[in-house]
């Protein structure tokens, strides 16, 4: 009898830098062997849930968490290709006039647990990043069913056709039609972090024979509280920066991206994306901090240094002006920004700077300020002589 997989040896740990996903789906090799009836096979089952006598050290020892627990120990996913990925899909939505939409996790989420894999609880990985995400087509569903559900009658008659899922007209073909919409498959911005959750089902024959047994008195089977609980860990996104996107498939959906939008950020809120989001699993929120970047970014040059002087503080000004004059001038002297750049901070911080003008001689603060005025003093004669 040979491992499953491979009969030669078999890396035990996940080396990273790769597919985080095909190792966890394909080279689990954490097996033990157990002979049934005569038969060897392998298996993933704890020595007690086997049936056979344990130690102390078999009792902690439960391949399944070990497998997991082989990809919860270095980031997922490669930063670089996550960070080509996001600048595709940001380039794609600035086509059709929208742009991403980031949110991050509240909590544990987790996605694909219905999926076939060794440790019975599956996971939902990208095929090429190797990352876990959530499919275009689970993001539709999930905005379908919040507007289904909370969405008055004006909000349903509008913004279903965009979800899909309506039937044509009988003289077409009476068939589902696609919705004006596209959701985007909500990928990670950056390397997410996993970590392992535990079920514990006490009657999973019930769950798994119930529903075909004739005779009740089966004690092993029909729930009661004698049964042990057994415990079934599974992997998690502990913590996870997604972008999400809609994009319109039809010019009549262009009118109703943003009320998309909302609807989207509220189901993610209240509902919750991917599995068991009854415990309170798949919250999502949006996040400020990549918000904000995404908003610099669709800023002209000259409008995001004029927001970038705004948001100075005394300190960065005085170094700026002060201390690292020269350095200042000079980098913005090759951009050709610097009677710009004064201007801007005459705007903002003249009236700051002129009242450090009794600052004692030797600070920083006064450094500026005398730096500042002759500046402004010598773009003031140029210009003059102009």
């Amino acid at each position: 009898m040979t491992i499953p997989l491979y009969k030669h040896e078999l890396q035990r740990e996940f080396p990273g830098g790769g597919n985080t996903g095909l190792w966890f789906d394909k080279f689990c090799c954490k097996w033990r062997k157990e002979e049934v009836l005569g038969q060897k096979r392998w298996t993933l089952k704890t020595q007690q849930q086997r049936g056979k006598k344990t130690n102390a050290k078999d009792e902690k020892t439960n391949p399944k968490l070990e497998w997991i627990k082989t990809v919860t120990k270095k980031d997922v996913g490669d930063e670089t290709f996550l960070t080509e990925m996001y600048k595709r899909q940001k380039a794609l939505l600035a086509h059709a006039g929208t742009s991403p939409l980031p949110y991050r996790t509240q909590g544990p989420f987790v996605t694909g647990l219905g999926r076939p894999h060794p440790v019975e609880n599956g996971f939902c990985w990208h095929h090429t990043l190797g990352v876990p995400y959530l499919p275009g087509s689970s993001v539709k569903g999930l905005v379908r069913n919040w507007i289904e559900e909370w969405g008055d009658k004006e909000q349903r008659a509008r913004l279903l056709p965009c979800c899909g899922g309506e039937r044509r007209a009988k003289e077409d073909d009476g068939e589902l039609r696609a919705g004006d919409a596209v959701f985007l498959d909500a990928l990670p911005i950056e390397p997410p972090t996993l970590g392992v959750d535990i079920l514990t089902p006490h009657m999973g024959r019930w769950y798994q024979e119930g529903g075909s047994l004739k005779d009740m008195d089966e004690a092993g089977i029909i729930p009661g509280d004698w049964h042990d609980p057994v415990p079934a860990p599974f992997l998690v996104v502990e913590d996870a920066l997604f972008s999400f996107g809609i994009l319109p498939r039809r010019p009549s959906c262009d009118a109703h991206i943003e009320d998309l939008k909302k609807c989207m950020e509220k189901a993610l809120k209240y509902l919750g994306a991917g599995a068991k989001t009854a415990v309170g699993y798949g919250r999502m929120a949006p996040d400020e901090a990549e918000q904000k970047k995404l908003a610099r970014e669709r800023l002209s040059p000259d409008e995001r240094l004029r927001q970038e002087i705004k948001g100075y503080s005394d300190k960065i000004l005085a170094k700026k002006l002060g201390r690292d004059f020269n350095k200042t001038k000079e980098l913005y002297g090759q951009e050709g920004k610097w009677p710009f750049f004064l201007r801007i901070v005459e705007e903002y911080h003249g009236e700051k700077l002129r009242s450090w003008a009794d600052e004692d001689k030797k600070s920083n603060r006064r450094k500026a300020y005398k730096k500042f005025h002759a500046a402004m003093q010598e773009l003031q004669e140029r210009e003059e002589g102009e």
